[in-house]
């Protein structure tokens, strides 16, 4: 037997990652998202279309993408209440202009905007279009370089699944991702 619930949105269980852009005073904003997917070379990310960092994506276009740690979900939720967009007028949230919190910020060499210390992965994304409905921006990247932490990787380069903890967004809920392995897909093939 089901039951219908009355919801339209559902998190059954997303990785949280760390978006950062640039404003248009060239300033970097770290915005959470858990609304993320990419197949191949392409990146989608959802965001609303109230959010700075969609103001900043129409400006500039291209992002970071930072996955970060499970010890890194207090830091994510201190400033995930935050704005720094003036227009936004969600009860939810606060207008803060400087929301950069406790993250330290590392220059990269991708179109001036910075990533964040301590991430898994980072990953430069170049915008490629986009789809707006109720609200909610549908954005399409190509993934132009993805930068793994060195403690991560074997000798060969592939990433070591194991060290890879990050935060899962279930339910509104932040945990952790269970190594157990169920068993693997017949498309598996070690990343690098």
């Amino acid at each position: 037997m089901y039951e219908k619930i009355n919801s339209k949105t559902i998190y059954w269980g997303f990785p949280v990652c760390l978006i950062t852009s640039i404003d248009e005073n060239k300033i970097t904003n770290i915005t959470p998202i858990s609304s993320i997917y990419n197949v191949n070379d392409t990146l989608m990310i959802g965001i609303n279309v109230n959010s700075k960092a969609y103001a900043n994506i129409n400006l500039n276009k291209n992002i970071i993408l930072n996955i970060i740690p499970e010890n890194m979900w207090s830091q994510v939720e201190n400033i995930a209440k935050y704005s720094s967009n003036i227009d936004n007028k969600n009860r939810l949230y606060t207008n803060e202009k400087d929301k950069i919190g406790k993250f330290k910020l590392i220059q990269s060499h991708f179109d001036d905007i910075k990533y964040i210390d301590n991430s898994l992965i980072y990953i430069e994304a170049q915008y490629n279009e986009k789809i707006v409905a109720n609200g909610i921006a549908n954005i399409n990247y190509i993934v132009k370089n993805i930068y793994v932490k060195k403690d991560l990787l074997d000798d060969d380069k592939y990433i070591i699944e194991d060290k890879l903890d990050v935060i899962i967004y279930q339910f509104r809920n932040y945990k952790k991702l269970s190594k157990k392995v169920l068993g693997k897909s017949f498309r598996y093939e070690k990343t690098n």
